[in-house]
Formats: C-alpha cells, structure tokens, sequence
C-alpha cells in the first residue's frame, strides 16, 4: 500500500500544479524574419515581396512587314535553311535540303520566314553546302494573291 501511495502522491501534485497554472499570452505567430527556413531554399535567400502599384503597359502591335526586306532579316531567313546532305551523280552535284528537297545549281527555292516568302538560287553546290543567291522576298498576303513585287 505505502508504494501505491508514493506512485500516487507525486502524480496528483503534478496534475495539481499542471491545473493551477493559468494560461499564459498566446505563442507568437512567426513571421517571415522568424519563420523557420524552408529546407529547400538557398541559405540566405529571403521570399521577395509582392510588387505593389504595378502599371501594366500594352505594348503596340508589331507594324506591317516594311517595304525593303534588310539585310538582318535576310540572314535570318537563310539561317533556317539546313542542308542534310550534299553528293555528286553523273558529274553534277546537288544538295538535300530539309524541308525544301534536291537542289542543283541554277535551280530556286523559297522559304517563308516572318510573314514574308524569300525565294533565292543555288549559284552553286560545294562539299560544305550551298551558295544561295538572293532573289525577292514577298510579303504572304501579296504572294497569296498573286502579286510577286520584288521588294529588294
């Protein structure tokens, strides 16, 4: 009986005092300076704040494909010509061009790239690829309707 009691005893002194305490002021909530680190974020990096007072500016449509075709555009449009392969059959060389097919020297091909269609011609076909000649380059909607302008 005496070891009931001494279990006893000290377990309900504990549950009294545990009673007898009041509620003190409520935990802090974390803020972000306190909050503990998310694992997964570099040391030091901290969330940026949203932007407030944002002004969103429309941006203006893009003009009409000018007149003169320059020579930026030019390289760019060349640029998405990829030759896959080049040979020789019965002396003449040719080109495998992707997209566009067998290309010889002399013969056209065209292109459309940015709204415009250019057209060039194989001067001539080498081991390292092809030697494009510039001819036109026609805006789609004129081209469409049959009109071939030479623009450059």
């Amino acid at each position: 009986m005496k070891r009931y009691l001494m279990l006893i005893v000290p377990l309900a002194l504990v549950a009294l005092g545990a009673r007898a305490q009041t509620p003190g002021p409520a935990a802090p909530v974390p803020t972000p300076a306190t909050a503990p680190r998310d694992p997964f974020n570099p040391v030091g990096w901290v969330r940026p704040k949203p932007e407030t007072n944002v002004v969103v500016v429309a941006e203006p449509e893009a003009p009409p494909p000018s007149e003169v075709v320059i020579e930026e555009q030019w390289e760019d449009a060349i640029t998405r010509v990829h030759v896959d392969g080049v040979g020789r059959r019965k002396g003449a060389a040719y080109a495998i061009l992707k997209g566009i097919g067998i290309v010889r020297a002399g013969d056209t091909f065209s292109l459309e790239h940015e709204g415009l269609i250019y057209h060039w011609k194989v001067k001539s076909v080498t081991k390292h690829g092809i030697t494009p000649q510039r001819l036109k380059a026609i805006p789609r909607e004129k081209a469409a309707q049959g009109q071939d302008n030479v623009l450059n």
